[in-house]
């Protein structure tokens, strides 16, 4: 019996060490395979704690072809290249968000150990801790996995030199200063920028959306397509009403999709709309002082230019908009039935607010000045007229690049 006890003993002892050891290594403190089992992460590790809860005390800042962080830290299981830790995914997370911030950026991610174990061991561990940094931000974060590289180096290039008292010594046979004056500093990642490099200037502090987001759920819009369906409002005409059978008050639905940049809060989308509009027709016009105008529509394709900013889940924006328009009319009474088919310019010049309300789905509203001009037909309902008219439209759309 007492033996019995006695052996059960040993193997939770042994166990607790284990899962001790396991669950205390870092990518900044253990770059061999004899790693030291104090060294401690953070208390959360893998308790599904919301990554974004402390990106805000993040940040990334550019010296020379390297994003370096401060206030954050990557942490590995033991001897492993297992990502632990909440403190792991909030600086993952701050990296992303440069690179989601600055698309034209890309990086080679690099893994570094200090001297213990043997060279072999700690290049191939380096490499195996900078792929999984790269997969990361792929696979959680959505980075294109073009725009990152992974190489892991080792020992071989250390950034403090190693004295003869700590290089491949092991921690008890090494002093004390060894772990804080040599090894922590030369076991790390390091981000170096490939491409894109002018976009940042050197020593600046990067300030990025993905750290204003911490304790929110990150929703915003980032850069990515959308499409919109912009239902019936008003067409008011402004001016040249006798030119146009004193248009009086249209409505107007449109669709359209586009591409969304942003840079900071900076915003720019380019894109292809689509409207159909029911015209109006006063009956007391010359036009229809004879005959009883039953229908007419015009149907418009045009190019949209959104520029402006704002912040993560508002965007202002001002509107420029040259289009081609067809117009489709038909006249009839008693005797005669007459459809004519007319074409023209039209130039759209306003303004608009976007609003993210939830996952990519936003409302939005645009006020916009219309300017068409018409081809010369003495049978077509404009008349080569010169049309002005103010759009008031709704939009509801879906952005496919907004974050969870």
């Amino acid at each position: 019996m007492t033996r019995s006890l006695a052996i059960l003993t040993l193997l939770f002892v042994s166990f607790g060490c284990k899962v001790k050891a396991s669950a205390s290594a870092s990518i900044d403190a253990d770059g061999a395979a004899e790693a030291d089992a104090d060294v401690e992460t953070d208390a959360d590790a893998g308790t599904g704690v919301d990554p974004f809860e402390r990106t805000s005390e993040i940040k990334v800042r550019r010296e020379g072809d390297e994003l370096v962080q401060e206030g954050g830290e990557i942490n590995f299981e033991t001897d492993e290249a297992t990502l632990v830790g909440s403190k792991t995914r909030a600086t993952l997370q701050a990296y992303a968000a440069v690179l989601q911030e600055y698309p034209e950026i890309d990086l080679r991610i690099e893994g570094h150990t200090d001297s213990r174990a043997s060279a072999k061991h700690n290049r191939k561990l380096s490499d195996a801790r900078a792929k999984a940094v790269r997969q990361w931000l792929i696979k959680e974060a959505g980075i294109e996995q073009e725009r990152l590289t992974a190489v892991g180096h080792g020992e071989d290039r250390p950034k403090v030199a190693e004295p003869a008292e700590c290089e491949n010594k092991h921690a008890s046979k090494a002093p004390p200063w060894c772990e804080d004056e040599i090894w922590s500093h030369n076991r790390r990642s390091e981000f170096h920028v490939t491409a894109g490099l002018d976009a940042l200037e050197d020593g600046e502090v990067i300030e990025t959306r993905g750290n204003d987001r911490a304790g929110s759920s990150g929703l915003g819009f980032y850069q990515g397509p959308y499409i919109y369906l912009s239902p019936g409002l008003f067409r008011v005409a402004v001016a040249n009403r006798d030119e146009t059978d004193a248009r009086r008050v249209s409505y107007r639905w449109g669709l359209g999709a586009g591409y969304l940049w942003r840079r900071k809060r900076f915003a720019a989308a380019l894109g292809l709309g689509f409207a159909h509009v029911p015209v109006a027709i006063d009956r007391a016009s010359e036009r229809c002082a004879m005959l009883t105008c039953r229908s007419a529509h015009e149907f418009v394709l045009d190019a949209e230019l959104r520029l402006g900013g704002g912040s993560d889940r508002v965007i202002g924006y001002g509107l420029l908009g040259p289009g081609l328009v067809i117009g489709r009319s038909r006249r009839s009474d008693g005797t005669m039935d007459v459809a004519f088919t007319t074409g023209g310019f039209s130039f759209d010049l306003g303004a608009g607010l976007w609003g993210l309300v939830w996952r990519g789905l936003f409302l939005g509203g645009e006020v916009a000045l219309n300017v068409g001009a018409y081809t010369d037909d003495v049978s077509a309902f404009h008349d080569r007229a010169r049309v002005t008219g103010l759009d008031l439209r709704f939009l509801l759309g879906w952005h496919f690049g907004w974050k969870p």
